[in-house]
């Protein structure tokens, strides 16, 4: 189908640089290019995130984002005025800042080193890894195809992912499709789970198919968790807990009494207390509730037999946790 630009409703014009329209209409996402055109209409005055997101209908941090795409692009500057300097011309050195050196160089030494940042690459230098890496290249055709456009920072993560962790692309894939699946689309979350990979060796299509079968039978497990805690979620601190009760093969039927124990001792929910009486329990062995019942009257039959006051639940075993969580 052939197309004719209507010249009559043009008006008043301004110019798009001719670099965008051959380098990045493909790289950059719907919101950078909208983003990119409000700013270019309004060039001549400063130009807010609270503005940008009411007039182009993205969030603040989505604009935030773009006009940072477009800076790495140098086709603004900071102030996001138009940029002198050519995208495809390389970056001018830069000093390294001078900070001045306190006196009391005692206290300095205590400090721990800053934690370095990630370098992220410029949009010119992704579109570059792109037009020369034709793997990097069916990875982005691939995960677009998934996610639809993919964003600034997401695209830095999938090329460290592919070239600096070295995994492969039906690897990725393998990841990005279950962070789909489970509605976790964080490019910060999906790097922490390649680098776990990784460092664990999951770099076979087999492998990570494996992994991510444990890991939809570790997410069914917490949310049926979940549901017997009546919580909506669970801190990322206790997680640690839920994986090692599922790799323990601990039921959820004792995942529940050990709940109902512990609203019986202290009221509430706590997830170390509950941790600890399920170690326990795993300690000895109980894989059922049975086998905690049988256990439970055995120990109250004991102190039957010495004249001890009887109260059920064996509450003196896990006294000792209160002051521990």
């Amino acid at each position: 189908m052939d197309f004719n630009v209507n010249s009559g409703v043009w008006g008043t014009m301004f110019g798009i640089p001719c670099i965008v329209a051959d380098n990045f209409l493909k790289l950059a996402t719907g919101n950078q290019i909208k983003v990119l055109i409000y700013i270019l209409r309004n060039a001549g005055r400063p130009v807010s995130s609270d503005e940008l997101s009411s007039m182009v209908g993205i969030s603040c941090d989505e604009a935030e984002e773009a006009v940072m795409f477009w800076q790495q692009a140098n086709i603004f500057t900071a102030d996001n005025h138009m940029a002198v300097q050519s995208i495809m011309s390389p970056p001018l050195p830069h000093e390294p800042a001078k900070t001045a050196q306190p006196e009391n160089t005692t206290e300095l030494s205590v400090l721990a080193p800053a934690r370095p940042k990630k370098i992220m690459l410029a949009a010119s230098e992704i579109a570059e890894i792109i037009n020369n890496d034709s793997d990097v290249a069916e990875l982005f055709r691939c995960v677009e195809s998934l996610l639809g456009s993919v964003n600034y920072t997401m695209q830095n993560t999938l090329i460290r992912i592919h070239s600096e962790l070295g995994l492969k692309t039906e690897v990725i894939m393998t990841l990005i499709t279950y962070c789909k699946e489970v509605d976790n689309i964080n490019p910060r979350s999906i790097e922490r789970t390649a680098e776990n990979w990784r460092d664990s060796g999951i770099n076979s299509l087999e492998s990570a198919l494996n992994e991510v079968q444990q890991l939809s039978n570790v997410q069914e497990y917490r949310n049926k968790i979940m549901r017997i805690f009546k919580v909506s979620d669970i801190a990322k601190k206790y997680e640690k807990f839920i994986g090692q009760w599922k790799k323990w093969g601990i039921s959820l039927e004792l995942v529940t009494l050990a709940y109902e124990r512990t609203l019986e001792q202290i009221n509430k929910l706590n997830y170390p207390y509950i941790n600890k009486i399920l170690i326990s329990w795993h300690n000895d062995g109980f894989t059922t509730v049975q086998d905690v019942e049988n256990s439970e009257k055995k120990y109250k039959d004991s102190k039957k037999s010495f004249g001890a006051p009887l109260d059920g639940f064996d509450a003196e075993k896990y006294k000792i946790f209160i002051n521990d969580v």
